[in-house]
């Protein structure tokens, strides 16, 4: 005798194979967003599951009291721990209504009014990740959980993939990304569509601990997915080893937490270091642009160690300021979407420097959300490895530099200082395909530097990035 929850997987198979019997997929992305890198807040960095309506309300309030609503922050992404385990008898989703007694229409007409988009999350699977892990995914309900999110007026949603249910072969994936997409089309409502494909890794470099030879899987869009096929599928894709925890950078990301056991110690590298470096081997700025973005995480900007276990806050300090507002700027030059996650309402009270700092941030922004819709690219990497012929792993690499293309033929570039000192970075006209001259500013100073040819050369104070403008002078 089958059970009733044998039932309603039989009934999710027949739904999904109706649907996609019926439904001629549009094989593109057709909602006209993404011209520029996504600006948001989200929940799971310091709420984890532990989100209501109520702090939805004094998020959005705390975006217009401290300011960050002006430079562009006005969206508000819920992930995880927003809905019931079960689906209800008709297979629909369950908002929990201990957290949403109004239900999530309420929460987006709430945010409607303040001008803020609601953003929420599911899974491609049939299970969701994180301590609500078993909660409803969303395969073989598709098109009917597209239905429900756009009635209930969101304007972003976040697809995770937290089993291998769908299958990890490259065209298994597309095909289920794709089959979403086309269901979020469908709705004519435009959705940001923001994907967590998995992906092979290159054998060598910052990937080696995950390669496993040839078996280890992590968060990237497969390696045989072209260019075209990236840009047709999502808004947003994720791109990292592991997630994006609040500390610099260890051996075994494990070993940071509070974790009992022999894994601890065994587990891969992680921090912020990790999620660059990802950005830099497992996609190519060809791949990225205007309509589809290479997403890096949620930024752990203003946390100080304070966020939801599950994201990695244990009460340490997490990291610096000076490495909170490096973050902030490889992810507007490389043209990451940049998602902050921290306690908004008491930031003013409980840390004001790092609210000053993300107030501050303006022309940093308007790299981000630059108009020609260019990603960054790496155009030079130091290591402190004697061996030129060893490929440089995460611990060995102690600088970068990347630069990004601007609308009027101008530059961006951020100059990332990785070690434990003082370093003098020189960014090179040659390898940053420029040429002539330009009028130089620092974009967090907010100062003017000159007229500078050829080569720009600055001082960077350890595990800092400083942020050039670069205006192409006018020739006579």
């Amino acid at each position: 005798m089958s059970t009733s929850s044998d039932t309603r997987y039989t009934q999710r198979w027949i739904s999904a194979l109706f649907m996609f019997l019926l439904v001629v997929p549009s094989s593109s992305l057709d909602n006209g967003l993404g011209d520029t890198p996504a600006l948001a807040w989200s929940s799971w960095n310091y709420f984890n599951g532990n989100v209501s309506a109520e702090v939805i309300q004094d998020v959005a309030d705390a975006l217009h009291t401290t300011g960050l609503a002006e430079l562009g922050f006005r969206q508000i992404n819920i992930d995880s721990g927003y809905l019931l385990r079960e689906r209800a008898a008709d297979g629909s989703l369950q908002v929990d209504r201990a957290k949403f007694p109004d239900g999530m229409k309420s929460v987006s007409n709430y945010l409607a009014g303040r001008g803020i988009g609601l953003g929420l999350y599911t899974d491609i699977t049939n299970v969701t990740c994180g301590p609500y892990k078993g909660g409803p995914g969303s395969w073989g309900f598709y098109h009917e959980d597209a239905a429900t999110f756009a009635s209930w007026n969101i304007t972003y949603l976040k697809v995770d993939m937290c089993s291998a249910d769908i299958g990890l072969d490259p065209a298994s994936q597309l095909l289920h990304w794709g089959e979403f997409r086309d269901a979020l089309n469908a709705t004519g409502h435009p959705i940001w569509y923001s994907i967590c494909p998995h992906s092979h890794v290159p054998e060598s470099g910052p990937s080696a601990w995950w390669w496993k030879n040839g078996s280890g899987y992590v968060y990237a869009p497969p390696l045989s997915w072209t260019a075209a096929e990236r840009k047709s599928i999502a808004n947003s894709l994720l791109v990292e080893y592991t997630n994006l925890f609040d500390f610099w950078y260890a051996p075994h990301w494990m070993s940071w937490l509070n974790c009992p056991g022999p894994r601890c110690n065994t587990s891969s590298p992680g921090g912020f270091l990790t999620n660059v470096d990802a950005l830099v081997q497992l996609t190519r700025p060809e791949y990225s642009g205007a309509g589809t973005w290479a997403d890096g995480d949620m930024l752990q900007v203003c946390n100080f160690g304070e966020g939801g276990p599950s994201a990695g806050g244990r009460g340490d300090g997490g990291m610096t300021l000076v490495e909170y507002r490096a973050s902030l700027s490889i992810w507007a030059v490389l043209g990451s979407p940049i998602i902050i996650s921290a306690d908004l309402p008491n930031l003013k009270e409980r840390h004001p420097d790092c609210l000053a700092m993300l107030l501050a941030s303006a022309e940093v922004l308007a790299i981000s959300q630059d108009a020609l819709g260019q990603p960054g690219r790496l155009i030079h990497q130091g290591t402190n490895s004697t061996h030129s012929h060893v490929a440089a792993t995460t611990p060995t690499i102690v600088e970068q530099i990347f630069v990004r293309e601007l609308f009027g033929d101008n530059v961006a570039a951020v100059m990332f200082n990785r070690a434990e000192h003082m370093a003098r970075l020189t960014l090179s006209w040659t390898l940053a395909g420029m040429n002539g001259s330009y009028r130089a500013r620092d974009a967090w100073a907010k100062t003017d530097l000159g007229v500078v040819s050829d080569s720009f050369t600055a001082a960077v104070k350890p595990h800092a990035a400083m942020v050039i403008h670069f205006t192409r002078e006018a020739t006579v």
